[in-house]
């Protein structure tokens, strides 16, 4: 917090962003419970000090603050240093994991895979090596806290190598990702992230191989996700989504051993502010262990912007 209010101090000299996002939803489950529910209130700084270097904030407001663990309510605080095709990130930040559904900000996922459900070690505190290909294409290597690891001083870490661009209709966000286990050993994983544009169209698709490196087998332990959006007019998103999980290995501790998992559902985003995308409500109908329906409200609140 007092970075955050050392960088505020600036932003009248530097460019930045402060806003609020916040969803809730009417959720029912067939054979459970229903009810209204409050998703997320995050708080989000973006910010440059100047012409190389630049920060970014997320603090999750509706998310507990433990003795133990200061930052359990913060996805990312880091500063990002660029000199031409070179670049330096430090702080908390996303752990650099390839695929779509993990890419994207989990305000904007309303039902996941088995594995995306399960995986709560996206944010951790690191360093990473970045080498820009130009403005939207690059390279990064991190070194970071492993998924799994539950203190600091555990010496369980990650090692990540991904690879995020475009070109055209394509759009690419690759890894090779190696995770020390608290059982000993290593989880190595290959995750493919590809989404393909045409007019108003959208389709990503999304392939997670992981295992031991002991005991390393293709299809295993793997995931495969698929995700269609078409906007037919600017208020208007049709949605559509499948996911697959198995694990046959004993080295993934996310999906349940022995099992196969099907998710799959759709839906429809309107925008009912004539040129924004800042208020959104969505209806959704999704299958995750049981039939489920999803109404709700996104709201993105601009506080301050220059």
């Amino acid at each position: 917090m007092i970075v955050c209010l050392g960088l505020l101090q600036n932003a009248a000299a530097q460019g930045i962003d402060i806003r609020l996002d916040t969803r809730y939803s009417l959720n029912a489950v067939k054979d459970g419970g229903y009810g209204f529910h409050g998703d997320f209130f995050n708080l989000r700084i973006d910010g440059t000090l100047n012409e190389n270097l630049r920060y970014s904030f997320l603090q999750r407001l509706n998310k507990p603050i433990y003795s133990t663990n200061l930052f359990n309510a913060t996805d990312w605080a880091y500063l990002l240093y660029r000199k031409g095709h070179w670049g330096v990130q430090a702080g908390k930040m996303q752990l650099e994991y390839g695929g779509f559904e993990y890419d994207e900000a989990p305000i904007n996922v309303y039902f996941g895979s088995e594995y995306y459900y399960n995986y709560n070690g996206g944010f951790q505190f690191g360093i990473s090596a970045l080498y820009y290909l130009g403005e939207s294409s690059r390279f990064i290597f991190q070194l970071c806290q492993s998924p799994y690891s539950e203190r600091f001083n555990d010496r369980l870490l990650s090692y990540s190598l991904c690879a995020r661009g475009s070109a055209g209709f394509y759009e690419w966000k690759h890894s090779l990702n190696l995770f020390d286990l608290p059982q000993g050993g290593q989880q190595g994983n290959i995750v493919l992230g590809n989404c393909f544009t045409a007019g108003p169209a959208r389709l990503e698709l999304d392939f997670l191989q992981r295992g031991g490196m002991k005991s390393f087998k293709f299809f295993d332990d793997c995931s495969v996700v698929a995700n269609l959006v078409v906007s037919p007019t600017d208020w208007m998103n049709v949605m559509a989504k499948m996911a697959y999980d198995c694990n046959f290995s004993q080295s993934d501790p996310l999906v349940p051993v022995s099992g196969e998992y099907w998710t799959y559902g759709g839906g429809f985003e309107f925008f009912p502010k004539q040129g924004s995308r800042e208020i959104r409500v969505h209806a959704l109908y999704y299958y995750f262990h049981a039939p489920s329906v999803s109404l709700g409200l996104t709201w993105k609140i601009h506080l301050l912007q220059r």
